[in-house]
């Protein structure tokens, strides 16, 4: 599967999952992100709005 394949709200999950394991590796103090959620369906919203909610209060 190549990446130009891929829909935006999937091109956004493969970066942020990305992001997430670095950050899971060599964690910075903080993440800015801005509007990650405007390319994602309202399932893949929460998931990954739930996921940000754990690895914050796990830090």
């Amino acid at each position: 599967l190549r990446i130009q394949q891929l829909s935006g709200g999937q091109k956004s999950l493969v970066a942020l999952a990305t992001v997430f394991a670095i950050q899971k590796c060599d964690p910075a103090p903080f993440y800015l992100f801005d509007e990650i959620d405007a390319n994602l369906d309202a399932q893949y919203r929460t998931a990954v709005a739930n996921m940000i909610k754990s690895l914050g209060s796990s830090a």
